[in-house]
């Protein structure tokens, strides 16, 4: 890619100014060809003053990517505790491509908390190549001591389970799930 900058302050260029340093920042925002091409950016300046070339040294700019986690619930219907999820490992950056990412473990593998122990089972994967994108790595956690949904079904007014006894069509069912 190729900038031209036509129009530096002509005063800067004057008499009373020669000889003194003058600082040109050039920025620039990075477009999205890098996410396909995956390659370092390497930028260099080359100033033409009165017909006399000048050039700079030539800045290199690694690609760096991230590595994250995410802690999800093994439990179905159980929203895992923010007791876990305070405990997500950070995102850790500077990575470079071709680098063989693997998930932090978590400071602790069992959390108690008021709705029972809280187990960490382990990572979707064990390891990720970073190819020119960003890691991502998923946490699975599973409650145990916690009580199974227990079902019972009374016929009329009794107080006798039937759950899984025969019925009748016109039966007046209760069911009671704890």
């Amino acid at each position: 890619q190729t900038v031209t900058v036509e129009i530096i302050n002509k005063k800067l260029l004057e008499r009373p100014q020669q000889g003194k340093k003058y600082v040109i920042t050039y920025r620039t925002k990075t477009n999205g060809k890098i996410k396909d091409d995956a390659k370092d950016i390497e930028n260099y300046t080359t100033m033409i003053l009165d017909n006399v070339e000048l050039h700079s040294n030539t800045v290199k700019t690694e690609l760096l990517y991230k590595q994250t986690h995410e802690y999800k619930s093994g439990t179905p219907g159980i929203a895992l505790s923010q007791k876990v999820i305070d405990l997500t490992p950070g995102m850790i950056g500077g990575l470079k491509n071709g680098t063989v990412a693997t998930p932090t473990q978590p400071s602790a593998t069992s959390v108690e908390t008021p709705e029972g122990i809280w187990e960490f089972k382990g990572y979707d994967k064990d390891q990720q190549i970073i190819e020119g994108a960003d890691v991502h790595f998923i946490g699975y956690w599973v409650l145990k001591n916690h009580p199974e949904p227990k079902k019972e079904v009374f016929k009329g007014g009794t107080t006798t389970n039937i759950d899984g006894k025969r019925v009748e069509p016109g039966d007046e069912l209760t069911y009671k799930i704890t």
